[in-house]
C-alpha cells in the first residue's frame, strides 16, 4: 500500500526540534519527502535532518529575502508547514508566515494542489496588535 502523502515534498519552518520535528516525524512517515529550515542550532537542524534523511538549510524567517531563497531552493512544495515563531510586531503583508505562503503559493496553484498549515501561539487566545498571523484561528 502506498503512503498517503508519498511524493510530496513538505518544507517544515522551524524544523529542528520540538512540535517542528514532530510533525516532520509524522509527515515522513506518511510518505512526505521532507526539507527543514531553521535559524538558532545548526547543529541540531543537520541531526534532525539526518535522522529523517531529510534536505535542510540555515534560514532566518525573519529576513524575507532568506526565507524566499530557502523556499525557492526546497521548490516545488506540496505542503509548507510555518512552524517558526517570531516575536515581532509588525504589519499583516510583512509577517514570516505571509511570506512563505507568497514563495510557495505560485507553484501550488499551477499544479493544483497543495496544503499550507500555521502554527499559531498562545498569542492565539487573545488579540495582540499586529500579530495577526498568530490570532487567525478557526475557532476564532
Amino acid at each position: 500500500m502506498t503512503a498517503p502523502l508519498h511524493g510530496l515534498r513538505a518544507l517544515i519552518t522551524g524544523g529542528a526540534k520540538g512540535i517542528g520535528l514532530a510533525i516532520a516525524h509524522h509527515l515522513a512517515a506518511d510518505g512526505a519527502c521532507i526539507a527543514l529550515l531553521g535559524r538558532d542550532d545548526p547543529a541540531a537542524l543537520q541531526c534532525a535532518a539526518a535522522g529523517l534523511g531529510a534536505e535542510h538549510t540555515v534560514a532566518d524567517v525573519t529576513d524575507p529575502a532568506a526565507l524566499q531563497a530557502a523556499i525557492a531552493h526546497f521548490s516545488p512544495c506540496d505542503i509548507l508547514v510555518n512552524n517558526a515563531g517570531t516575536a515581532v510586531s509588525r504589519p499583516f503583508l510583512k509577517h514570516t508566515a505571509v511570506t512563505a505562503c507568497q514563495a510557495v503559493l505560485p507553484g501550488m496553484r499551477q499544479r493544483g494542489s497543495g496544503r499550507i498549515v500555521n502554527i499559531a501561539s498562545t498569542a492565539g487566545l487573545k488579540g495582540y496588535h499586529r500579530l495577526c498571523d498568530r490570532i487567525a484561528r478557526p475557532d476564532g
